[in-house]
């Protein structure tokens, strides 16, 4: 994804988002957390999947900044590298029981 993501959906019920890139792509995300980390929430976005088959698969988490506008939510990337370390060492701390983690090497 590119450096700045626009939000095309409100945040719904079924908290799925599709986040259009600068080229015009769509995809589709499952908004599993918002995170507050020195005082900014950041959105933790997962691929979304329909069928348990593809849930199996490994899947990367994405993290955005959450800029919440007057009349809609915006999501930016997250260029430092530690704010992205640390918002997902909070995000498996709090999810440890319901993901299954793979640490890359």
């Amino acid at each position: 994804m590119s450096e700045n993501i626009e939000l095309t959906e409100a945040f719904d019920d079924d908290d799925i988002v599709t986040l259009t890139d600068e080229e015009g792509n769509e995809s589709p995300f499952e908004l599993v957390d918002i995170i507050g980390f020195e005082e900014k929430q950041y959105a933790v976005l997962i691929p979304y999947v329909e069928t348990e088959e593809e849930a199996e698969q490994s899947a990367e988490v994405m993290i955005l900044e959450l800029i919440e506008g007057e009349e809609e939510d915006e999501l930016v990337s997250v260029t430092d590298e530690r704010v992205l370390t640390e918002v997902y060492e909070l995000f498996k701390d709090m999810h440890e029981d319901d993901f299954n983690f793979v640490d890359e090497e």
